[in-house]
């Protein structure tokens, strides 16, 4: 019974150290990397945006585990003299509410977006959406295309690919009760270096742009809570890309999509070149970077500037 106690006592004080750390380390970020825009509240919560710029309006969504600085470290500033453009955190990311804890499904995602921006004041708007933010804007198309004018879709999963392959560790982080406990503990424990070197290699085979990885706040992608979240939204993505396949006949606005040819993140073979050759599509573009890895948001930024060009002709 003595063995017991004392092994419950050190299991709760271990426990207690995790959090206590994990909690210092989230306001350690939190602190360095403040909100840098305004809020928005749509159905009770609080999404978070960045707008700037001048001219017609341009949401732009982050992928997977990302945040709005994805877009305000440079491509924010180059796209405001042409267009106003909305930055949002997408629910669970960055200094957005967490809207569902088992994980915002794409619809409650554009649902949530769409409603955003309308709030805003914003009747009709292009979408510029980066991996899992193109993927996002797919959805939106789809269930409110009378709110999208046309599509930007940078690096996006908008196919099927082998084996629905999802990585071991957001299947791990998705779990009930040891997916937080996991990430809380890893976050404790492992290196800043070690998060920032994984966000660093979506940028494979090239590295990121000097002063990106410090701009954008790793910290704020890895923070325990919203890791979960995220990983539950990443889980489900493929059985939620097939429904939407079936209705791609109807997106009939001007779509273009920039992919790089070594993205080992989001394949372009199966996921853009498959969408092009599901039938006739007169009003896709597709832009196919060589040697570009999946950090294409930030190395092809001239591509992704000419892309929106054409849509605004």
């Amino acid at each position: 019974m003595r063995i017991l106690f004392w092994a419950m006592a050190i299991l709760l004080a271990v426990t207690l150290i995790v959090w206590a750390i994990s909690s210092l380390k989230q306001a350690q970020w939190a602190k360095s990397h403040p909100a840098l825009g305004q809020f928005v509240m749509v159905e009770g919560k609080n999404l978070h945006y960045v707008k700037t710029g001048t001219g017609p309006p341009l949401i732009a969504l982050h992928g997977a585990g990302g945040n709005l600085r994805d877009f305000t470290f440079s491509l924010t500033q180059k796209l405001a003299q042409d267009y106003t453009v909305y930055a949002f955190d997408r629910p669970a990311h960055g200094y957005s509410d967490i809207f569902n804890s088992n994980g915002e499904t794409l619809a409650d995602q554009a649902r949530i977006i769409t409603k955003a921006a309308q709030t805003l004041g914003i009747e009709h708007a292009i979408i510029m959406g980066y991996s899992f933010g193109g993927t996002v804007a797919m959805n939106m198309a789809l269930d409110h295309p009378n709110f999208v004018d046309s599509m930007v879709l940078i690096a996006a999963p908008i196919h099927t690919w082998p084996d629905d392959w999802v990585s071991s560790t957001y299947r791990m982080a998705a779990l009930p009760i040891l997916g937080p406990v996991l990430m809380h503990t890893a976050f404790a424990v492992l290196p800043n270096s070690y998060f920032t070197n994984s966000y660093a290699s979506v940028f494979t085979p090239q590295t990121a742009p000097t002063g990106f990885l410090d701009h954008v706040g790793v910290g704020l992608t890895v923070s325990p809570n919203r890791f979960v979240v995220n990983a539950r939204q990443i889980v489900p993505m493929a059985a939620q890309i097939k429904a939407m396949i079936p209705r791609y006949h109807t997106l009939s606005m001007p779509i273009e999509i920039v992919h790089g040819t070594a993205d080992k993140s989001v394949s372009s073979k199966y996921h853009t070149g498959d969408f092009m050759a599901m039938q006739s599509r007169p009003n896709v573009t597709a832009t196919y970077v060589d040697g570009i890895g999946h950090g294409i948001h930030q190395l092809a930024q001239d591509e992704i500037i000419s892309a929106l060009k054409r849509l605004s002709k």
